[in-house]
């Protein structure tokens, strides 16, 4: 029984991410592209006939040169493994939606993945690639769940095609793969949230369109205090998985805000939901006899912690401190009345609308439309039911694209790992799609720098979801 519990829960935590995220030419130039389904399906090459061209194939001449950052001339040479003369191999991952709602987890359809990155990858490749290397683009879609089908794909990506870089990786549970990537097999990474503790023992630069989980658990309770959320005595829920998270930022971050936490740990699955709620009764006595006047729920823990608290009816401010965005994917739990869950308060970031305002985001809009005339691209809330969401495979993959595409030409002609590393550092403020606010430089190298508080709202369809509550932050 509890297998299944923890089956249950895990399943459910992948809905409500893949839900919840969003919040790939004309000139025939992109590169193979690889596809394969888990949990073992192998992969498979894009026919002949597509947009793509052999591995082996050159689109520079041998000796072609580039104009690096510092204005010298220098040959293109296979300076690392997965950079030619001409080509640089990339690996990409994105969910398979298709096998998710047959599982009835997800009702999102994003159009074909791989019809978006050809089309991204392409436009790239038309501007004359990186440096004059024209990019050769391999695609893994995987059932997020169960490790298998990403080790695997890990595997293909870094020691079959020793790609140079692996962008949008392993997301959902899957993410407890990606040091495979970058510290079994030494692999740069391009996007993703990762923990302190992967990165920690990377091997191989990791950069991204994100904001780390370190940086915006800090920032996302210093915009809490701002507002005045917290009381004297702030209770705080964890689960064994988060306990890092919250001994290492959460917890001193409101020690240092003169706050006395009183801290309890579920310890009991939450696919068990009898036993979970049973504790949550429990730690809501002894809130009740300490002075709890708000509650913390530490990443993942929120998304069960909410709705047992909304059960017990306790009179405390419930806050989420997360780096995933799960207040808007609350009310797929389903357990209590969404009008329940309607102060809690956690984090997001830019909205849709403002998201599709900014120029970047446009300019990826306009590649995939230019390669696909036939297809409108609109914002997410303005899709009519029943069409694709093409926008919201576009976000996937061109977010870590364009920050690739601007690290990797400042690196110059010598593309290495090193190289790489010392290109992003010196970008500076940049313009990112789907990123109002934007920068990497030495030692910082997450490159959102925007978050909001959110207020789960009942009134959005179709369970729910979060409205802005504050405006847009630039955070340190």
């Amino acid at each position: 029984m509890r297998g299944a519990t923890q089956r249950a829960a895990a399943l459910l935590a992948v809905a409500m991410l893949i839900a919840t995220a969003c919040t790939t030419s004309e000139d025939g130039t992109v590169g193979e592209a690889v596809t394969s389904s888990a949990p073992a399906a192998p992969a498979t090459t894009v026919p002949p006939d597509a947009t793509t061209v052999a591995p082996d194939a050159t689109t520079l001449p041998p000796e072609a040169t580039t104009v690096p950052p510092d204005g010298t001339t220098a040959p293109l040479t296979a300076s690392w493994p997965g950079v030619t003369e001409d080509t640089i191999r990339l690996g990409f991952t994105t969910s398979d939606l298709d096998q998710l709602r047959e599982m009835g987890l997800v009702d999102l359809d994003r159009g074909d993945p791989a019809v978006v990155l050809d089309a991204l990858v392409a436009d790239v490749n038309a501007r004359g690639g990186i440096n004059g290397r024209m990019l050769e683009a391999h695609l893994e879609v995987l059932l997020p769940i169960g490790a298998a089908p990403a080790e695997a794909a890990c595997v293909r990506f870094t020691q079959d095609l020793e790609v140079f870089a692996v962008l949008a990786p392993f997301v959902g549970p899957n993410t407890e793969v990606n040091p495979c990537i970058n510290s079994t097999n030494e692999t740069i990474i391009v996007g993703g949230q990762p923990t302190p503790e992967q990165l920690a023992i990377s091997k191989a630069p990791w950069i991204s369109n994100a904001m780390f989980s370190d940086r915006r658990l800090g920032a996302v309770v210093q915009l809490m205090e701002e507002e005045g959320l917290f009381g004297d005595t702030v209770g705080l829920v964890v689960t064994p998985e988060e306990r890092a998270a919250a001994d290492d930022i959460v917890i001193p971050a409101l020690e240092a805000l003169g706050k006395t936490v009183i801290d309890v740990e579920l310890a009991v699955d939450t696919g068990d939901v009898i036993a979970a709620d049973a504790a949550y009764a429990v730690f809501v006595e002894r809130f009740k006899s300490e002075g709890v006047d708000s509650v913390v729920l530490v990443e993942n823990t929120g998304t069960f912690g909410a709705s047992a608290l909304a059960k017990l009816d306790f009179e405390a401010q419930v806050l989420i401190v997360d780096s995933a965005q799960l207040t808007a994917g609350l009310g797929n739990r389903g357990e209590v009345p969404l009008e329940d869950l309607a102060d809690v308060i956690g984090s997001g970031g830019a909205s849709p609308e403002e998201e599709w305002e900014l120029e970047a985001t446009q300019d990826c809009v306009r590649a995939f439309e230019e390669a696909n005339p036939d297809i409108e691209v609109v914002s997410t809330p303005e899709l009519a039911e029943g069409e694709p969401d093409w926008l919201g495979n576009i976000r996937i993959f061109c977010m870590p694209l364009r920050l690739f595409e601007m690290a990797a030409t400042a690196a110059g002609s010598e593309l290495t790992p090193d190289t790489f590393l010392q290109g992003a550092e010196g970008l500076g403020s940049i313009d990112l799609p789907f990123t109002p606010f934007a920068s990497l430089e030495p030692g910082k190298l997450d490159a959102a720098d925007a978050v909001r508080l959110t207020k789960f709202d009942p009134s959005l369809p179709p369970m729910g979801g979060a409205s802005p509550f504050g405006p847009l932050q630039r955070v340190d």
